[in-house]
């Protein structure tokens, strides 16, 4: 009998460090992939972040988009500074956009942050923050990216420009000291963006 008392405790034993270990597995695999990109595990949180970690939990982690009404687009655009400002239309569901959006970071750090400043406008729904959100954290965004909180039209759109129907890749550079207002419905090269830029920073 004692035997097999023992022999029950040892499968039972065996049976609850299984089911132990499956839930510890399945618990990893549900980590927030965000928070698994984050530097330093639990076992070395009191490790020395990098400087190069330090700048990309400081830009990336927690960064959001910043909700705006349609008719405070203007007012955006209004900037005091004398500096050229690129904004880029794009949706999280257009690959092309998204590249669009890509050369212009890559460029701008190429060139130097303090020569012009991008904006990114999303023209997702406005249900849809998380998406953008996932947007801007995956690829640790560090520009300022707007989404507006009411539903777009083409009355909207043409205050943009009077042609423009709301088709994405477009960009909007503006620079206030001459006036410029210079409107584009397509994706850049880095080298022909850089072209476009390189008279507003001389």
């Amino acid at each position: 009998m004692n035997n097999h008392f023992i022999i029950g405790l040892i499968f039972l034993s065996i049976c609850f460090s299984f089911c132990k270990n499956n839930n510890q597995k399945e618990k990893a695999s549900k980590i927030d992939p965000f928070e698994s990109a984050m530097p330093h595990t639990e076992t070395d949180l009191h490790s020395e972040l990098s400087q190069e970690d330090k700048k990309r939990l400081a830009n990336a982690k927690g960064k959001s988009a910043i909700p705006i009404a349609k008719n405070e687009m203007d007012s955006l655009i209004q900037y005091s500074d004398q500096i050229l400002h690129i904004y880029s239309f794009f949706n999280t569901d257009s690959i092309e956009s998204l590249e669009a959006n890509q050369v212009i970071l890559d460029t701008q750090k190429e060139m130097g942050d303090s020569l012009f400043k991008v904006i990114l406008f999303s023209l997702d729904q406005p249900d849809h923050l998380n998406k953008i959100n996932s947007f801007i954290r995956k690829n640790e965004v560090t520009s300022e990216v707007y989404y507006s909180s009411d539903m777009l039209n083409s009355e909207w759109f043409r205050k943009i420009h009077p042609n423009w129907s709301g088709e994405i890749p477009a960009i909007f550079m503006v620079n206030q000291s001459d006036g410029t207002h210079l409107f584009y419905q397509k994706k850049f090269s880095k080298e022909e963006l850089s072209t476009l830029i390189q008279p507003f920073t001389l």
